[in-house]
């Protein structure tokens, strides 16, 4: 399972996605890491998780559908649970009893200029769940649980030593830790934003230094 968090600016979001994709026959990792969140609109990024090239071909077919087109976020979301939900029940036809969720999350700024993190999933029949508001967190991960408590814990190590929030060595140091439990999980990693603009850095390894567009206020 894809091991993503996030969090939400006032005006945008970040996300940081792991790079390991996972067969969905062979339930193997793949050799050379995958890019998991790409850009959808001018602000808005998406990332996918579960289901490897299924969730990867629902990305893809989402893009070419809204290209060209100014759509508003619930425009965008309708599109996006269509096409994810097609090609989840696509993947029985190849694997009929396989037991992997998808997701699809969208993340960035809304057309009244505010930050969100948007994410569907099959687990819900892919209604729309947001977090939004300056410090509201996302996370998904194969234990979800325990990737909120390792992120909530680094956050506050950080506060302790730290006025403004580096995100970057926040999610680094949170998948760090994560990814010594969980084999799903690894290196590199890729590290987004979506205001006014998107700033998308990948490969990011664990010894990554930090850069001044990933920080910002801590929560409240």
């Amino acid at each position: 399972m894809t091991t993503i968090i996030g969090y939400c600016y006032k005006d945008g979001a970040f996300l940081a996605a792991d790079s390991r994709r996972i067969d969905v026959d062979t339930k193997q990792p793949h050799q050379n890491p995958v890019k998991k969140v790409v850009q959808l609109t001018d602000k808005i990024i998406i990332a996918t998780g579960g289901l490897g090239s299924y969730g990867h071909k629902a990305r893809e077919m989402l893009i070419k559908s809204i290209y060209g087109k100014n759509l508003h976020l619930e425009d965008l979301i309708l599109a996006a649970r269509m096409i994810f939900d097609f090609q989840y029940k696509e993947s029985f036809k190849q694997a009929p009893d396989h037991r992997i969720n998808l997701v699809c999350i969208l993340a960035g700024q809304d057309e009244h200029n505010e930050g969100f993190i948007c994410s569907i999933s099959s687990l819900n029949n892919f209604t729309p769940h947001f977090k939004r508001g300056h410090g509201a967190m996302f996370h998904m991960g194969t234990d979800t649980s325990n990737l909120i408590k390792t992120s909530e814990h680094v956050l506050s190590e950080l506060r302790k030593t730290n006025q403004k929030l580096m995100l970057d060595n926040w999610a680094i140091e949170t998948l760090k830790q994560v990814c010594v439990n969980d084999t799903s999980t690894g290196f590199p990693i890729q590290l987004i934003s979506a205001k006014q603009k998107i700033i998308d850095n990948f490969p990011i390894d664990e010894d990554f230094q930090h850069i001044d567009e990933f920080q910002t206020e801590f929560p409240i």
